[in-house]
């Protein structure tokens, strides 16, 4: 065996063994058993190759990243001379047992030179469900518990799929979203794939487009409502619900956006509500004393806004209100849910008054709490931000970085580290689909020209920060890192000092670095170009050629090889760039790195 497929096989056999749940895989409607080994769709069995079945479920371990075939023919046809004839064979049985185009892949795509990946959500449904209530109850909160605007998640039976020894972890995809977009029509449909589609009734009508589209209530009968089907968080567990809003001016009365679960008169938690206060400000929780958070912002301005809460789990118990992508208030549910896992959704009104007066669209459910990089980016693709040509900024690294208000005729929109880590963005271009799932950087070019002002503060001890652009890395999803993994291509951060050094970002290692320079302000906008053309950079500092130490030779060309393309490739060139915050011997002491006037071009 190839000594790079038998180390890849060791790496799986440690880390990533399959051990399947006690339930059935659902992917795209078709239902793996991986006690039976079988594989059907609406009750009527596909046949398989052994073989082809294996590739299927290592690929399903996976969903969230790229399979080299390296890991496939290593883990699959282990200990056996194969060509990759074999595997391509097995890919193409399992693209027809799916119906999947290739040429417009919808479950599993093919990343030419790197692998394949799943990009169809793939889910566990659990033989028994996890949380046993009772009968689901009439769906009508107090109005009262809708004036406190409480929002209630419930943790549905299915259980997103992940067969590690691991703590499993949760992939990102909606379990519910309601894009609320049809114009026409009688029903809202779910586009998650889960089917929990809903009915419009009373003063619920689909708004002008002009207006930004949706649907408009009218505060006192309007709602659209369907079944959770176990779809939905339930219990105790963590969730996320997310939301555009315009509510009618002036306020008048409390509003619910989303709730569901089983109503109860008694404080039970078994529902869970997310909506609008007397006063304008978003909040939510459970029928629960002392069992709601709120926002500080008021959102009755008659304007569109995206309002996420988060909650955390019984691990920590934090709920989170952000408000168009931003972290509004963060605070501690005082009581825990219970809420009922098969019961009804209603979207626009309470059950016993709480009706919603204005627009909703592009309703949204997770399984878990984003992080605040995932709900700017989130906010930023659907909104159809433009921070920079037709790209908008994503978040990458950890919270901490803030993208500030566009000023007119400027370049692009500026952007500083508020917090004390490594943090900044990846270029991303709207796709046609915000879905979590598919906001990713993307494909900026190899050579290219990158130019910002940087500011590069030192703290009161005098601590160095670093901010430069990155390029020619791997494609990021919103909070990623942007070193090691699964990364490639080179980071080039100015310090406070005024050194500059070239890093490698897999494998991790500085390649080249310049002078400290003397009189440098760290306070004041530095201007940082880089060229990179082909396997040589070149770098400008406030106008003047930068010249680097590279292996004890001074040179104003840095060699910049692509170091992960071994034979055991560590990482993935996918042509993204951003610009990255460090302070990487500080980390957690110094940070307010900004960022203006950044400008790409390709060369």
């Amino acid at each position: 065996m190839p000594e790079g497929v038998r180390k890849a096989t060791e790496s799986r056999r440690n880390s990533d063994e399959i051990l399947p749940k006690a339930g059935m895989y659902r992917l795209a409607g078709i239902e793996i058993d991986p006690a039976r080994a079988l594989v059907r769709q609406a009750g009527r069995e596909i046949p398989l190759r052994p073989k082809t079945y294996q590739v299927l479920l290592f690929l399903m371990e996976r969903p969230d990243r790229i399979v080299t075939k390296e890991e496939l023919l290593g883990s699959v046809w282990e200990g056996t001379a194969v060509s990759d004839d074999v595997l391509v064979q097995s890919i193409g049985e399992i693209r027809k047992a799916f119906g999947d185009d290739p040429k417009n892949p919808q479950i599993l795509r093919t990343y030419p030179k790197m692998g394949y990946r799943l990009v169809a959500p793939v889910e566990l449904v659990p033989l028994q469900p996890a949380v046993a209530g009772p009968p689901p109850r009439a769906p009508f909160l107090r109005r009262r518990a809708v004036a406190a605007v409480v929002l209630i998640l419930a943790a549905g039976a299915l259980v997103l799929l992940k067969v590690t020894a691991k703590p499993a972890r949760v992939p990102r995809t909606e379990v519910a979203w309601w894009k609320l977009d049809e114009r026409q029509g009688g029903v809202a449909h779910d586009a998650s794939g889960h089917g929990l589609d809903g009915r419009l009734t009373g003063g619920a009508a689909w708004a002008a487009q002009e207006s930004g589209g949706g649907l408009r209530f009218n505060g006192l009968d309007g709602r659209v409502a369907g079944r959770t089907q176990g779809f939905l968080p339930a219990g105790e567990t963590a969730r996320t619900i997310s939301a555009w809003i315009k509510p009618a001016a002036p306020q008048v009365d409390v509003g619910s956006i989303l709730l569901y679960g089983a109503y109860s008169r008694y404080s039970d938690g078994k529902y869970f509500d997310m909506g609008l206060s007397f006063d304008g400000r978003a909040g939510f929780g459970v029928n629960l004393n002392n069992s709601t958070v709120s926002s500080t912002a008021k959102l009755d301005d008659d304007q569109w806004h995206m309002v996420t809460v988060t909650y955390d789990g019984p691990s920590t118990g934090m709920a989170r209100i952000f408000i168009d992508g931003k972290l509004d208030h963060a605070d501690l549910l005082g009581g825990r849910p219970a809420t009922a896992s098969d019961a009804v959704w209603i979207i626009g009104h309470g059950p016993e008054g709480g009706g919603f007066r204005g627009a909703i669209k592009d309703v949204r459910v997770f399984r878990w709490p984003l992080v605040e990089p995932q709900i700017a980016a989130l906010y930023r693709c659907s909104a159809g931000v433009k921070d920079l040509g037709d790209y908008y900024y994503m978040p990458v690294g950890v919270a901490g970085l803030t993208l500030e208000l566009r000023e007119p005729g400027a370049a692009a929109t500026a952007f500083h580290n508020e917090g004390k880590d490594f943090a900044g963005i990846q270029l991303a271009r709207f796709g046609g689909n915000c879905a979590l799932t598919g906001i990713e950087g993307a494909d900026v070019g190899q050579d290219l020209r990158v130019s910002m002002e940087a500011v590069v503060p030192r703290d009161e001890a005098g601590r160095i920060t670093q901010a430069g652009p990155y390029f020619r890395s791997r494609s990021a999803g919103p909070g990623d890192g942007f070193m090691g993994g699964e990364s490639a291509g080179y980071w080039v951060p100015l310090q406070s000092n005024g050194m500059i050094k070239v890093k490698s970002l897999n494998p991790l290692a500085v390649v080249a670095f310049s002078s400290p320079v003397a009189g440098f302000d760290p306070a004041d906008h530095h201007t940082l170009v880089t060229e990179a053309r082909g396997t040589t950079l070149q770098v400008w500092l406030d106008g003047a050629l930068v010249w680097f130490d590279q292996g004890g030779r001074r040179v104003d060309r840095v060699e910049i090889p692509p170091v992960w393309e071994t034979p055991k490739r560590v990482g993935w060139n996918q042509g993204t760039m951003g610009v990255m915050f460090g302070a990487e011997d500080n980390r957690h002491q110094a940070g307010g790195q900004r960022v203006k006037n950044l400008t790409v071009a390709r060369l």
